[in-house]
């Protein structure tokens, strides 16, 4: 489950994320791997900002802190527009009395970073009630908002919707400003478990986006989220995961109640990706984990089977033999919450999407 870094990698979250020389000298270290006129892995350029403003912050005199200083500053504006385009969904979504809570990126970018430029999103994650999520589906289509996968399943209805709902958490949609809105009608990917939705419902804060209503997850909810989807297999190498969950554990890290954080890792069957991703964080970063935060997660047989595909897939792309562990994870995942007649729709459905390809 462990997350393999590039020693480019490794170096710049260093340098990011580390005080004084130690800061420095991984920079140093960074700079004889990363050409910026060649191309750029998105999972690199998007620490870039956070990059500049711990090297200003640590005193670094490089010339290269021009050029950091025109990447921050693209990302300012960048996340001006995401705000502005968040700010629209959000009001539709009150106007329909929907609730709301924003994850990842945006909520992520109000307070836990000095400055909301540091955390560069590309979209805005939205998570609504399951009882609420078509309505919310609605609400956008009315307002212009398609499909981002024109053949998506849910777009079919039937026994299409019906195996989507439940296989994945939520899907993306876009309008015709090519503004992107992931909707999410539970938290994770990889769990059904109604309790996980319960608590994060239950320990979400406010959070307005420009004079609009909605909310964010707690310090204990969002730094579960932000581990678990990191350590996903994903086709960029997913680099924030650590500066967010640093940024959390520094700055709320003695708020979380960690004996809820690891009972809900236990009923999700996560603990050994959670357990993991601590210690990755704790290392990258040197910031220390508060006590209750240490626990040798010990891996079910669901992760041992999701940890098996993983090595089997090539950047995120599951094929043959590393496809069928999955889904035998998947069916174990959705086994506990899930009826007959539900898991026979969605061994149905991978076998027509097998056929012709429907997301």
């Amino acid at each position: 489950m462990t997350q393999s870094l590039s020693r480019a990698e490794d170096a710049l979250l260093r340098a990011a994320l580390r005080d004084g020389d130690a800061a420095l000298e991984a920079f140093a270290e960074w700079r004889e791997f990363f050409d910026f006129e060649g191309k750029h892995e998105a999972g690199q350029f998007r620490l870039l900002p956070l990059l500049h403003a711990n090297m200003a912050r640590v005193g670094c005199r490089e010339p290269v802190m021009a050029r950091l200083r025109g990447v921050h500053r693209h990302a300012w504006v960048e996340g001006q527009l995401r705000q502005r385009s968040a700010a629209i969904v959000l009001r539709l979504m009150n106007e329909a009395s929907i609730p709301t809570m924003i994850t990842k990126g945006l909520a992520l970018a109000q307070n836990y970073y000095s400055d909301q430029s540091l955390r560069p999103m590309q979209d805005m994650d939205l998570l609504v009630p399951l009882d609420h999520a078509e309505e919310a589906v609605s609400v956008l289509q009315e307002a212009g908002w398609q499909f981002i996968y024109p053949l998506n399943a849910y777009s079919l209805g039937g026994e299409e919707r019906a195996a989507l709902m439940v296989l994945r958490n939520g899907l993306g949609m876009m309008d015709s400003s090519r503004n992107e809105v992931d909707l999410h009608w539970r938290p994770l990917h990889d769990c059904v478990v109604p309790q996980i939705s319960d608590w994060f419902w239950r320990d979400r804060e406010p959070l307005p986006i420009s004079g609009e209503r909605s909310s964010r997850p707690g310090p204990g909810p969002l730094l579960f989220h932000v581990i678990s989807h990191g350590l996903r297999p994903n086709p960029m190498s997913p680099l924030r995961w650590i500066a967010d969950a640093t940024m959390i554990l520094k700055r709320s890290g003695s708020d979380i109640d960690w004996d809820t954080f690891w009972e809900m890792a236990r009923r999700s069957r996560l603990e050994r990706r959670l357990s993991e991703g601590l210690t990755i964080v704790e290392r990258i970063s040197l910031c220390l984990l508060p006590p209750g935060a240490r626990k040798d997660g010990k891996a079910s047989l669901v992760e041992i089977l999701e940890v098996a595909a993983n090595r089997g897939s090539n950047m995120g792309e599951f094929r043959g033999f590393s496809l069928l562990l999955l889904r035998v994870a998947k069916l174990l995942r959705l086994r506990s919450e899930a009826d007959t007649s539900t898991l026979i729709i969605v061994i149905r459905q991978w076998l027509r999407r097998q056929r012709g390809g429907l997301t």
